[in-house]
């Protein structure tokens, strides 16, 4: 996962905790399509956060 953080994928740890989520709740997610508005939410939520820091560093 550095390799892909250090090739600027910076979001490469919200999406493998998310995944690690969908695997650990299969019973729920039955599969990935079943899974992907999570994870949608989850990439939304992170470039949210991620314009907030760069608004306060300008």
């Amino acid at each position: 996962m550095c390799a892909q953080v250090g090739r600027d994928f910076l979001w490469m740890p919200e999406l493998v905790t998310t995944l690690r989520y969908y695997s650990k709740h299969r019973n729920r997610y039955k599969t990935l399509d079943n899974y992907y508005p999570e994870i949608a939410k989850c990439l939304k939520k992170y470039l949210k956060e991620e314009m907030k820091r760069i608004e306060k560093s300008l």
